[in-house]
């Protein structure tokens, strides 16, 4: 309880919450390329936190915790929306990846590039059809994303999905529903 010296329950979101709560002071820091986020799609010298605030983006990402990944935003500006890891992967691919449509609509409201693709060519579209992650395709199409960019290697997102014999994200993806503008 509030207040109460003792309690126990670790909730896990103190470590989050402690790396969260004021930006780590940059001394020592370079602003190389590297560290949590490669350094691809921006540059920490513009930013007013050194690598652990992308890497606390991409692990918000990955667990869906959408409150997390706004207040991480909130503190960072809009720079920070498109932050990738050395694999090119930006935010709103890894919310595809791991199937977390809320933290994919935040970033698209917050006018993350839905279309950036990996350093394989491999789109947030892409990602969600080969996971079968329709909620996040239907956040993509929604926000105007491309469903038909094409890798590295020439496949599609209906293809990755028809080489997973799901035929209803094929049907989606093929034909997906129409909208005038997002949200």
């Amino acid at each position: 309880p509030p207040g109460g010296g003792g309690g126990g329950g670790d909730s896990g979101a103190a470590p989050l919450a402690a790396a969260t709560s004021r930006p780590p002071p940059l001394v020592g820091w370079s602003g190389r390329r590297g560290g949590a986020c490669g350094g691809v799609g921006h540059s920490h010298r513009s930013l007013t936190s050194p690598p652990l605030r992308c890497q606390a983006l991409i692990d918000a990402c990955r667990r869906g915790d959408v409150a997390a990944l706004r207040r991480l935003l909130d503190g960072g500006g809009s720079a920070l929306v498109d932050t990738a890891n050395s694999d090119g992967e930006s935010l709103a691919f890894i919310a595809a990846e791991w199937n977390n449509a809320a933290c994919l609509a935040l970033l698209a409201e917050r006018g993350a590039d839905l279309n950036k693709a990996d350093n394989s060519g491999r789109t947030p579209a892409y990602i969600a059809a080969f996971h079968i992650n329709s909620a996040c395709l239907g956040v993509l199409a929604e926000w105007g994303a491309d469903l038909t960019k094409r890798t590295v290697s020439g496949m599609t997102p209906a293809e990755a999905a028809a080489r997973r014999y799901k035929q209803d994200c094929v049907a989606f993806l093929v034909s997906p529903p129409l909208r005038a503008s997002p949200p």
